[in-house]
């Protein structure tokens, strides 16, 4: 029920996903720069509804959204976007050192313990 909740919530007051992406074209710019190597394997923490994900798909970017909240994970998924549900840090600490080129969590911080958050961003930046 609280997930459900939480991505009505978004629907209504955040902005449309039309809006959201037009919002993250301000990151194109640095992802041209990214996209220089070769590898293009990102992971978007905290993804909710997909915005960024579809944005980087459309890039040719291999990414996955990580998301607590099941139906924000679903509402990806029927997009046809890679989307789990799963806590960040966990997922971030099985993956093989140097193995993404991106990691982002847009809006994240507010909803993630200090200490956590420390140890997230740890984890990315092996």
């Amino acid at each position: 029920m609280q997930n459900q909740f939480y991505l009505q919530l978004e629907n209504h007051f955040r902005g449309s996903e039309q809006q959201i992406t037009e919002r993250l074209q301000q990151y194109v710019p640095l992802l041209e720069e990214l996209e220089k190597n070769p590898n293009r394997a990102a992971i978007d923490i905290g993804c909710g509804r997909g915005e960024w994900l579809g944005l980087l798909g459309k890039r040719q970017w291999q990414a996955v959204g990580i998301d607590l909240n099941a139906a924000m994970v679903e509402s990806c998924q029927k997009q046809g976007l890679k989307a789990q549900e799963q806590d960040a840090l966990s997922y971030l600490a099985s993956l093989p050192d140097q193995s993404q080129s991106l990691i982002t969590g847009f809006h994240i911080a507010e909803h993630i313990p200090f200490d956590s958050l420390l140890e997230i961003i740890q984890q990315a930046y092996r």
